[in-house]
């Protein structure tokens, strides 16, 4: 009764959960969650005959997570904070695919609703062709030697960006209209999701790094040609995910120049 009195409670009578615990991250929340969207958006007779509400958790107000579901016509419910959410029915709604791994015939799908919603949506006024997205900013998988290739970069008509300072809107201004896309293993690669059909994706990559294969994956799932540099990890006790990278720059100038 304490908690009734400080808490909002809200009766529904079914409810479809389907996010996890890594939703909240920028790669998960589009290749986990909307792919389970995608997925239901074909199934509709099946999920939605019994006028289901979505619910999407306190600690999903970020701005692309708001974005992206307003290309859904589907019945979303935003969970408040302190609000507890009472149910006759309620489904979880597990994961279509292993994280990393995709149904393509839903990425694809869900590349182009996205691609075809935000340019409906948003007047594209940068015209950079050719995009290398920093993680200067980032807390994790910097690259300590970038100022040695962006001068290589710049050279062949690259766009340097750092997304870590630009909001969501800004970032699709960016990628929309772009056909190349490089940058160190990290969330900024995602966004090939709702490039061009055809485009080129490099990703720079920790030396002997055989698991982390998302990236290439979801590349070859959308019909991207993919290419990737090796770069050395500082600190060889750190995982993959941790250490930051160094890269040779003969060796990225002479990959960079092959894939373009």
């Amino acid at each position: 009764l304490f908690l009734a009195k400080i808490r909002k409670i809200t009766r529904f009578n079914n409810i479809l959960y389907i996010t996890n615990s890594n939703s909240q991250n920028f790669f998960h929340w589009f290749l986990d969650v909307l792919q389970k969207l995608e997925f239901i958006n074909q199934s509709r007779d099946q999920f939605l005959n019994s006028k289901l509400k979505i619910i999407i958790p306190n600690g999903h107000e970020n701005n692309y997570s708001k974005k992206s579901l307003e290309a859904f016509d589907l019945n979303f419910y935003y969970q408040g904070k302190n609000e507890i959410i009472i149910s006759d029915k309620s489904i979880l709604l597990p994961d279509v695919a292993p994280t990393g791994n995709y149904r393509k015939n839903l990425v694809l799908n869900l590349g182009k609703r996205m691609r075809d919603y935000w340019i409906s949506k948003n007047k594209i006024n940068i015209d950079k062709k050719r995009i290398y997205i920093s993680r200067s900013n980032s807390k994790k998988r910097k690259l300590k030697n970038e100022h040695k290739i962006i001068p290589i970069l710049k050279k062949y008509g690259f766009a340097i960006v750092d997304f870590d300072k630009l909001n969501f809107e800004k970032q699709l201004e960016y990628v929309l209209n772009s056909d190349i896309l490089v940058s160190a293993h990290g969330a900024g690669l995602t966004h090939m999701l709702w490039m061009k059909k055809k485009s080129k994706i490099l990703e720079i990559r920790a030396k002997d790094n055989c698991y982390d294969n998302c990236y290439y994956t979801l590349a070859s799932d959308l019909g991207h040609d993919y290419f990737y540099v090796i770069a050395d990890k500082t600190d060889l006790k750190k995982s993959n995910h941790l250490s930051d990278l160094v890269i040779n720059t003969d060796h990225f100038s002479t990959e960079l120049v092959k894939m373009l």
